[in-house]
């Protein structure tokens, strides 16, 4: 991997890390009524819980020569949560917290990593992502359902980002706002009332997109699944999205053939928390270069972990 295509591909993994954990705002609390299982947050004033996140991203293709090419990123993000406080609603003040990053880059003949812990954001090939993302700070309130609202991205955020963003300008989806939409959106939302095994529940969204000004629906399905088996306190929620097609410029010759999102999250019954929750993301498509169809493969896993609940 060439000089080059070695800072392209550590501008990249940026956006990959903001997006990933956002699915970090996972958790909840049961209780029994008439035969069903009603979810709910449970977060107490002075709590301190520590999560791990570690990501995996797989780009698989041809080029127009028809040679394979692969190229794999490695994430692992380590994020504080602070409960500040808990209103007699049950609505929380969380503050959220990136202490540390770790990334690997590997492609045919190469291979990379990096550790925030080690490098600090000094002028490493991967210290201008150090430098948005670690310390970096979200305050946002957040209700028993898990909705969250007056959500703010600390200073040192907001210059870094304003400082490199490519997102797509002030409604991008790595702008300001877009990354306030994500944060609000993309956390799972729990049922209204109680639920029963096999029970669903839908929520229908409009997402920004990297293309200014664009949006795209996205309908995300949720299951009760019910008790782990064998595992004590931990409820099962399966999940699903369909997503509308991009709005992809014709100049592009890019067709979208397949688009899947699925998981699982893992709630502890007791403390009100999620556990662990797995996901998977599957992208196929098809460019046309040099009068050549190439497809192209993307799959994304992330595994979230709590890895410290400190009470106060």
């Amino acid at each position: 991997m060439s000089t080059t295509q070695q800072k392209f591909a550590a501008r990249r993994v940026a956006p990959a890390l903001v997006l990933g954990f956002v699915l970090l705002g996972l958790g909840a609390s049961t209780a029994q009524a008439q035969g069903k299982t009603t979810l709910r947050w449970k977060l107490n004033p002075g709590e301190t819980l520590a999560y791990a996140m570690e990501q995996t991203t797989v780009t698989s293709g041809q080029d127009p020569t028809g040679r394979e090419v692969k190229r794999t990123i490695s994430l692992i993000l380590d994020m504080t949560w602070t409960i500040k406080s808990v209103a007699p609603s049950g609505v929380a003040t969380l503050t959220q917290t990136i202490d540390r990053v770790r990334i690997g880059v590997t492609t045919p003949g190469s291979k990379i990593s990096a550790d925030s812990k080690e490098l600090g954001d000094g002028e490493s090939l991967f210290g201008p992502i150090f430098k948005i993302l670690v310390g970096a700070e979200f305050v946002s309130k957040m209700n028993p359902r898990g909705e969250l609202s007056e959500i703010k991205l600390s200073d040192k955020l907001l210059a870094n980002l304003n400082a490199s963003n490519d997102g797509g300008g002030p409604k991008g989806q790595f702008s300001e706002e877009g990354l306030k939409n994500m944060l609000t959106q993309m956390v799972t939302p729990l049922p209204e009332a109680g639920v029963t095994v096999g029970e669903t529940w839908t929520r229908k969204l409009q997402i920004p997109t990297d293309v200014a000004g664009q949006t795209r629906g996205i309908e995300q399905i949720f299951t009760y699944k019910g008790p782990e088996t064998g595992t004590p306190n931990l409820d099962a929620i399966d999940f699903t999205a369909k997503m509308e097609p991009l709005k992809v410029d014709p100049s592009l010759a890019l067709v979208y053939k397949k688009e899947e999102t699925s998981g699982r999250i893992d709630f502890n019954n007791a403390s009100g928390r999620i556990a662990k929750s797995n996901t998977s993301e599957i992208v196929e498509v098809s460019r046309t270069m040099q009068g050549k169809e190439l497809p192209q493969k993307v799959e994304i896993t992330r595994i979230l972990t709590l890895s410290k609940d400190k009470s106060p």
